[in-house]
């Protein structure tokens, strides 16, 4: 085999290497392609949320820019989610609240 040959072969072998990685990388899920209700954002964000981190009176943008997480979903949804949990966690809380609190508070703790 000649250099010239050989030099040819490296280069398919080179080019089927690249178009291997680029065919990858495509396959690979992105946060979009992860539903939101089961990603990690939701999570990372539902504990910012009980940790008072965020609140109704956070900025939705400034809560976009927190966690590189949330920019894998466009910013219009995430401010939708974002609202959506508030929500979720504050009756959550109030539910939470609501047992500890009522005459069924006693038979719980038996």
């Amino acid at each position: 085999m000649s250099i010239a040959e050989e030099e040819e072969d490296s280069g398919e072998e080179a080019t089927e290497q690249d178009a291997t990685e680029q065919q990858q990388q495509q396959d690979a899920p992105t946060a979009a392609d992860v539903k939101w209700i089961h990603s990690a954002a939701k999570k990372s964000l539902r504990t910012d949320i009980i940790l008072g981190k965020v609140t109704a009176n956070s900025n939705p943008k400034d809560v976009y820019e927190m966690c590189k997480s949330y920019k894998g979903y466009p910013f219009e949804n995430f401010k939708i989610n974002l609202q959506s949990l508030l929500k979720a966690v504050a009756k959550d809380i109030a539910r939470m609240r609501s047992m500890t609190a009522g005459p069924m508070a006693m038979t719980l703790l038996w």
